[in-house]
């Protein structure tokens, strides 16, 4: 029975682990799944932020394009895509991305 819950605990500690040790395989996985899911709001913000997390800030621009380009009336994308602009430099395009999250609050 320990043995039993040893591997339990072991197999959920390494699930849980593989986005932090592994995060280019996390953002493959999901690449891979949006090519199937074209029209998945949340999967491009999960996408964008995954990617902004690997410091791939242009292709995370891209990808919350897409999220916003999809869902242009939530508010979170356009937040996300602020954030992104801002570490790019961009002043005048995260202005307008945050203006917009504002204006869908």
């Amino acid at each position: 029975m320990i043995i039993e819950l040893a591997i339990i605990a072991l197999i959920f500690l390494a699930a849980a682990a593989t986005p932090i040790i592994f995060p280019s395989l996390m953002i493959q996985m999901i690449s891979h799944i949006l090519v199937n899911r074209p029209d998945d709001y949340e999967g491009w913000v999960y996408y964008g932020g995954l990617l902004a997390k690997s410091r791939r800030y242009d292709d995370a621009a891209d990808a919350l394009v897409t999220a916003v380009t999809l869902r242009p009336d939530i508010s979170k994308g356009w937040e996300r895509l602020g954030d992104v602009y801002t570490i790019l430099g961009d002043s005048e395009r995260a202005t307008e991305a945050y203006r917009l999250a504002a204006d869908e609050a």
